[in-house]
């Protein structure tokens, strides 16, 4: 697969999966069985890259004012691998006072045969 096309595939993963849309509209661009890993307690359990943008489409219905901004993209051609940095804001309606949030985080998307095949999130999550 050319250069622009795991680019092009990298873009459209992370958009269909910072948008709330779940594994339907982020498998076109994965293999079935792709993995999910992350430091971040809040994910230690989330191993696979379908229950991660599942996960993601969950977190719409506790945010309302949410947006997402790439701050960096690079594609390291000789491993496959797409590094996206962004930062993610939002309220959170959990509670009965909504509170603010932002994060930075990074994806490191591993492409295998053109598909993504593993995603790792670095993120330091500050819940508890």
């Amino acid at each position: 697969m050319t250069s622009s096309k795991i680019t092009e595939a990298a873009e459209q993963f992370y958009f269909a999966c910072e948008n709330g849309t779940g594994w339907t509209n982020c498998k076109p661009y994965c293999h079935p069985e792709a993995t999910f890993s992350s430091e971040a307690k809040t994910l230690q359990e989330i191993d696979s890259l379908d229950h991660y943008t599942e996960w993601m489409a969950e977190v719409h219905k506790h945010m309302t004012d949410i947006s997402f901004a790439v701050e960096g993209f690079a594609h390291d051609e000789s491993r496959d691998v797409v590094l996206i940095y962004g930062i993610y804001r939002g309220v959170i309606t959990m509670s009965e006072t909504p509170q603010p949030f932002e994060t930075d985080y990074v994806y490191a998307l591993k492409f295998t045969e053109g598909k993504i095949s593993h995603v790792t999130k670095v993120w330091q999550d500050d819940f508890d």
